[in-house]
């Protein structure tokens, strides 16, 4: 049995290999995923996999040949 979740954009899906993870957050991080899970239509779980999943694309990205990353790095 997998753990199943909506997304607007996707449709139901089932995950098959989801990792619990718990963590403290300060209270103002805790209310702005509240808030934009809401606004989002997300659950707060969603929210976090998804601004995660962002976070992962945009540093691969910096991390390609020729991104603006590679300028800072050169001497």
């Amino acid at each position: 049995m997998g753990i199943y979740w909506i997304s607007k954009q996707r449709g139901w899906r089932m995950s098959r290999s989801c990792s619990q993870v718990h963590i403290r957050l300060p209270a103002e991080v805790k209310d702005w995923i509240e808030n934009s899970a809401r606004r989002n239509e997300r659950t707060q779980n969603g929210e976090f996999v998804f601004h995660l999943r962002r976070a992962m694309e945009k540093e691969r990205a910096s991390d390609q040949p020729g991104s603006n990353s590679d300028a800072s790095h050169a001497e």
